[in-house]
């Protein structure tokens, strides 16, 4: 299949073929198969059954945006929801952890990217927490009868906020 992009270096909701073998070829390209929220906004996304489920445990894998490192959640929250949508049950938590190293060494790639914009000043900084490399985060919760699981992206890094996966469990 051709692979398609949006402008402006993949945001945005139009659609465009790649043309470029270079672009083609882009050593950061993975088929989409994570969810991102636009462009620098907060949102959720919910999991919904046509019957209650016993949920006790929910998995969260972050994102990377493909490798570009971009889009990434930080702080989240967990609420398991009855069928008239009423909160039984809620777990804030966040990702990441302070990988102190040098700027490049988050690039592998220096011709196609060599620093990032502005409004990733300081990120990168000792002492600063990454939300990459967590891996998967697991939040129990006391067996409860629920319809719905919605999972709320309160913060992010860099561009905006997203998830690679989510499992949930009896």
């Amino acid at each position: 299949r051709p692979i398609e992009t949006a402008s402006l270096g993949g945001y945005g909701p139009d659609k465009y073929p790649l043309i470029s073998d270079e672009m083609a070829t882009f050593p950061f390209y993975v088929a989409p198969t994570y969810w991102l929220l636009p462009y620098q906004q907060t949102g959720w996304i919910e999991y919904e059954w046509k019957v209650d489920q016993a949920v006790s445990e929910v998995r969260v894998l972050n994102t990377a945006n493909a490798g570009l490192n971009d889009f990434a959640t930080m702080k989240y929250r967990i609420e398991l929801r009855d069928e008239n949508d009423q909160v039984l049950a809620t777990k804030n938590r966040q990702f990441g952890k302070v990988f102190d190293r040098s700027f490049q060494a988050a690039f592998k790639y220096p011709q196609h990217f060599g620093k990032y914009s502005e409004t990733f000043a300081g990120m990168l900084e000792p002492g600063v927490a990454v939300p990459f490399g967590d891996g998967w985060q697991i939040t129990e919760f006391e067996s409860t009868q629920a319809r719905k699981v919605r999972i709320y992206v309160d913060s992010y890094w860099g561009l905006g906020g997203g998830l690679n996966e989510v499992q949930i469990y009896p």
